[in-house]
């Protein structure tokens, strides 16, 4: 199995409902649907995936790290949506790696999901987050979209954009492990 194990983490939940879409959507909502939808592809292709959580209530963030660290993770995926303040015209998808030997992890997926999805691709980029510097397997996080950007906000927050999102990450794992 090329997909061996793998470790999801979706951003916020219960309390902590992230950043607040341009029409009100919650980030905590869409980043769980679209982990499921992670999941599902991941789990009928034989991996072992690891949900930080399977419902709506806080993780915090060292653990998430924890649950990382304790399993071995093969990746660890961390999903999110993006907000820009005062510029509802930012728009795209970016790709966040913290230490030097998840930047290939990361341009696999980013290229992957740009193969996917319509947002405009910011590329992979450097990212001081905790769920990245403090995780000793390779991590990511992916900011899938402006939720600031009125017209973002309605895409992601579908099915078909989930999908496509999912599907996006999915084909970049199994690239990463071939």
């Amino acid at each position: 199995d090329p997909l061996g194990d793998h470790r999801q983490g979706q951003g916020h939940g219960g309390e902590d409902d992230g950043t607040t879409g341009y029409n009100g959507t919650l980030e905590k909502l869409i980043t769980f649907r679209t982990a499921e939808k992670l999941y599902d592809k991941l789990k009928q292709a034989g991996a072992k995936v690891i949900l930080t959580r399977t419902g709506d209530y806080y993780v915090s963030l060292p653990e998430r790290v924890a649950i990382s660290n304790s399993n071995h993770a093969n990746a660890f995926v961390s999903i999110h949506f993006d907000s820009a303040d005062n510029d509802k015209s930012v728009n795209g998808h970016t790709t966040y790696y913290y230490h030097s030997q998840d930047e290939s992890l990361a341009t696999t997926v980013d290229k992957s999901l740009s193969k996917q999805v319509s947002t405009a691709d910011r590329g992979i980029k450097f990212g001081d987050f905790h769920v990245l510097r403090e995780n000793e397997e390779p991590a990511i996080l992916l900011e899938l979209g402006y939720l600031s950007n009125p017209v973002e906000e309605k895409l992601v927050v579908t099915d078909s954009y989930q999908n496509k999102a999912a599907t996006g990450i999915y084909n970049g794992l199994l690239n990463y492990f071939k």
